[in-house]
């Protein structure tokens, strides 16, 4: 090869003096692609995210009542700087959609022990805080008996 010649990357254009410098770099390219497809992977992760995070609204104890009813549609769970807890969409019985918060703990260890899953229709009673006690307590029915709710499709997804 002449003086002249340099050899370049095909890939950056980047001029080599050796054929072993160039190989080296078009190895290094290789394993940039990897990270490369990651962040392939996040940026499709994150346009999946934004159709996930757009929850109901989630059910208001003091405002909707202490009564929930629902066909469970999904579940995520939600970090925050002070707490974890799981978002559960559901469908209601007039075939809304509503999120129920399980988050206080009587009602997680509840839920952690009968394990309701997607397709199961749960029936949460809010009682109250017992006299003297500072949490809340609540009763969870899993797939009560002659309730019926429709599916998301069926309910055309509106919003309670």
């Amino acid at each position: 090869m002449a003086a002249a010649e340099t050899l370049k990357c095909p890939l950056c254009n980047v001029p080599f003096a050796t054929i072993a410098d160039l190989a080296a770099h078009l190895q290094a390219h290789q394993k940039t692609t990897v990270p490369e497809a990651v962040e392939e992977a996040f940026k499709h992760e994150a346009e999946e995210r934004k159709g996930r995070t757009n929850f109901p609204s989630i059910w208001d104890w003091n405002k909707d009542g202490s009564t929930f009813v629902g066909k469970i549609v999904s579940m995520r769970t939600i970090s925050t700087d002070d707490r974890t807890w799981i978002a559960v969409e559901c469908v209601t019985p007039n075939g809304g959609t509503r999120t129920l918060a399980v988050g206080p703990k009587v009602l997680a260890r509840l839920w952690d022990e009968k394990k309701p899953k997607v397709g199961d229709i749960v029936a949460v009673k809010n009682l109250g805080k017992p006299k003297g006690k500072r949490y809340y307590d609540f009763l969870l029915v899993v797939n009560p008996e002659g309730v019926s709710i429709p599916s998301v499709e069926e309910a055309g997804k509106k919003r309670d």
